[in-house]
């Protein structure tokens, strides 16, 4: 019969599952009204009556009596009536201390019930393991004690817990040695304080006798505020910390070598490593992730680290600063990648040589402030030992206003001083041939750089975003100036680009919109895209002869820009090269064949806009089919200036070319023996001398040709009217079959440059 009634009482437990616990603290005040069963009133005194009474104490229900027949007192008298009905061996109605210790295996006769409270749980002595889904979904528990002997905790053993906020063990090297299958199968996962024989663990030291922190050890812990992991500890597990959000500091000691995946991912505070990284294949300083989303404020990296793994601090967005020493060779991919927060990294340096051929300081980031020997550094000098400045050396450092490079440096490695903002000058020895990627990318108060005439090459990005320099003069060493190389240079009012450049690298001066004018010189050969785009204080811009094309986007917002002068060779224009230029009135273009256009050059209002070309060039530009929308007129434009030749082809032939041509044969005896063919590009032939000989050598030049005794100069017989596009016919008399003569073609181009062709003919017999 009592067992009966026992059934039922628990049945009816459990058929209130789903119903709120009456007197659950919910809380977690320490209140505890209307306690299911009628409350336990046992005083202190009593075996196992330590806190018995109130299920939202810790617990630590004492010492076990001599006479383990006793029946344990227990806090909540829904777990009785559990234990009971399950392990109840002599059917007394009661559990007493024996029969706690003779349970080896708890089931899941605790899974989705409504109890409170289980200290008692400290008694079952011959558990070594708590199966899987023990606890499940016991979301009324607020406090569990478990046995010393526990060796293995089972997968979501505590799953579904959310009121589960305080443990307690009996001794914290046991607990250290459990093996937990997962986090849900600790019982602090869900922000619990841990206690050990009831007393909260705020301040935790492991123990000497622990070498490994085990897989989830502390998860999810919250009474935590330190830890102090002895000398005797290797490794500390996967998420061993993980959501201890109390924690203010951890010191991690020298003999640690591994330390798991998101072993500390959700705390805070501070971190202090000094890990000792030992040689062969432990060459890490973590696995991947060990730090990973900690919510730790600041870190400190003591001087015997030499390696940061991959993605070590990876989404710490709460990091704000980092200490570190040089004695970090080694800093793994994106190991401090999303760390948002981190504004600040303090790098002690005991050797500036080594340092400044090698520095992985700049995967940290924030603003670096460099110390030497403890002491913080404002004015850089390279030692004159050095030969090489290495990549990112002294990125980032924020902290340097000068640096003093010596003419023993041949070379400066990419982003070697890239967004040292408070640099404000620097001297690069003539030593130095090559202004590498990003050099000094972001030094935004550097007002002035002197570049000298060693240097061939300016590469990407060299200068971008120094927005405080004003001025640049370029030598005429360097021949190409690198993509990006000036970006948002916002303060550069001028730059001299010399006549030894020939190649402008895409974006190369965009968003400098302070700069008003520039002249591109007759040795480049191509504007590539976006090269001044949004420079918004530039009023006129020359392009030189040498210049075939101007890519997309090239001036695009230049909204200050009022003239544009084209070179002779453009053959092309990139779509929109010109957009946005509102105030672009005047635009002389002097190529005679009109530049390639694919879209608009110019936005689409085109009132009040010129286009002045080539004279002899106007109906070309009017006929086709892009420029033909603008105003064109024709302009007399200098090229004494250039050397550009003419292509022209000449056709050296018989009278017979033309029989039958009654618009030729009216002006040229039928009797004619040769006549000179000639088709060029336009009209850009001026001042035609033709004249023939057959007494000079085809070395003699022309001008030597016509001093010679039978040279006929044909250059009267030049008919203007004949010229028909692009051709032009010369008559030549009196030619003696079977002879050979020298034919000379002398010209001025509209380019200004004396051109001559020279061939040799032998007339057959009149036709």
């Amino acid at each position: 019969m009592k067992r009966l009634f026992l059934l039922l009482a628990v049945v009816g437990l459990l058929f209130t599952a789903c119903e709120p616990a009456n007197g659950l603290d919910e809380d977690n005040n320490g209140d505890q009204t209307e306690q299911p069963g009628g409350g336990n009133t046992d005083t202190p005194d009593e075996p196992g009556g330590g806190n018995q009474g109130n299920p939202n104490a810790p617990g630590n229900p004492g010492d076990i009596p001599a006479d383990k027949t006793r029946a344990i007192k227990f806090q909540d008298e829904n777990t009785k009536l559990i234990c009971i009905l399950h392990w109840d061996e002599n059917g007394d109605g009661e559990f007493s201390y024996e029969e706690a210790a003779a349970v080896t295996n708890l089931g899941n006769a605790f899974k989705g019930s409504r109890i409170l409270a289980f200290s008692e749980l400290e008694f079952f002595t011959g558990l070594t393991d708590i199966a899987k889904h023990a606890f499940g979904d016991c979301a009324s528990l607020v406090n569990i004690s478990l046995p010393k002997q526990i060796t293995y905790i089972g997968t979501d053993a505590f799953s579904g817990c959310m009121n589960l906020k305080k443990v307690n063990h009996p001794d914290l090297s046991a607990w250290c040695k459990i093996d937990f299958s997962g986090s849900n199968a600790n019982p602090l996962h869900n922000g619990a304080k841990f206690y050990v024989n009831g007393v909260e663990q705020t301040n935790l030291t492991i123990p000497s006798d622990i070498a490994e922190i085990k897989f989830c050890a502390f998860f999810g812990c919250t009474s935590l505020k330190s830890v102090t992991i002895g000398n005797s500890v290797t490794s500390i597990g996967g998420s061993a910390f993980e959501g201890c959000g109390s924690l203010e500091s951890i010191i991690i000691p020298d003999s640690i070598t591994e330390i798991g995946h998101a072993a500390f991912k959700d705390c805070t505070g501070e971190l202090i490593v000094n890990c000792n990284i030992p040689d062969g294949d432990a060459n890490t300083f973590s696995k991947e992730y060990a730090f990973y989303g900690s919510k730790f404020t600041k870190v400190t990296i003591g001087d015997s680290v030499t390696s940061i793994g991959d993605y070590a601090f990876y989404d710490c967005t709460s990091l704000t600063s980092v200490t570190i020493h040089d004695s970090v060779t080694s800093i793994g991919y994106e190991a401090f990648e999303g760390c948002t927060s981190l504004t600040d990294t303090y790098v002690n340096i005991t050797d500036l040589a080594a340092h400044s051929k090698s520095n992985p300081m700049y995967k940290i980031g924030g603003s670096i402030h460099l110390f030497v020997d403890g002491k913080e550094i404002t004015e850089l000098v390279i030692p004159d030992s050095i030969t090489s400045i290495g990549d990112y050396a002294f990125d980032g450092c924020s902290n340097l206003t000068s640096i003093t490079i010596p003419d023993s440096v041949t070379s400066i490695g990419e982003e070697a001083f890239s967004w040292c903002s408070s640099l404000t000058s620097v001297t690069i020895p003539d030593s130095v041939t090559e202004i590498k990627s990003s050099t000094f990318e972001g030094c935004k108060s550097l007002t002035s750089i002197t570049i000298p005439d060693s240097v061939t090459s300016i590469g990407y990005r060299a200068f971008f975003a120094c927005s405080s320099l004003t001025s640049v003069t370029i030598p005429d060493s360097v021949t190409s100036i690198g993509e990006g190389a000036f970006s948002k240079c916002s303060s550069l009012i001028s730059v001299t680009i010399p006549d030894s450049v020939t190649s402008i690298g895409d974006e190369a001066f965009s968003w400098c919109s302070s700069l008003t004018s520039v002249t591109i010189p007759d040795s480049v050969t191509s504007i590539r895209k976006k090269a001044f785009i949004n420079c918004t204080s530039l009023t006129s811009v020359t392009i030189g002869n040498g210049v075939t094309s101007i890519g997309v986007y090239a001036f695009h917002n230049c909204s200050s820009l009022t003239s544009v002068t084209i070179g002779y060779s453009v053959t092309s224009i990139g779509d929109e090269a010109f957009y946005m230029c509102p105030s672009l009135k005047e635009v002389y273009c002097k190529p005679t064949t009109p530049p390639t256009l694919r879209t608009d050059l110019f936005d689409s209002n085109t009132s009040g806009r010129t286009i002045y070309v080539p004279r002899n060039s106007v109906n070309r530009y009017k006929s086709n089919s892009y420029w033909m929308y603008y105003n064109i007129v024709g302009h007399d434009f200098d090229y004494s200036n250039t050397d550009k030749d003419v292509e022209i082809d000449v056709i050296i032939d018989s009278v017979v070319g033309i029989t039958g041509n009654p618009n030729y044969e009216k002006d040229y005896p039928s009797d004619s023996t040769m006549c000179i063919y000639i088709k060029a590009n336009g009209n850009e032939l001026e001042s035609i001398k033709f004249f023939v000989s057959t007494k000079i050598s085809a070395e003699v030049t022309p001008e030597e040709a016509l001093a010679q005794p039978g040279t006929m100069d044909l250059s009267d017989q030049h008919i203007p009217n004949m010229v028909q596009y692009g051709y032009t016919l010369i008559n030549c008399t009196g030619l003696t079959p079977g002879t050979t003569y020298n034919v000379f073609l002398g010209f001025t181009t509209i380019y200004g440059k004396t051109q001559y062709y020279r061939s040799q003919y032998t007339p057959g017999a009149a036709k």
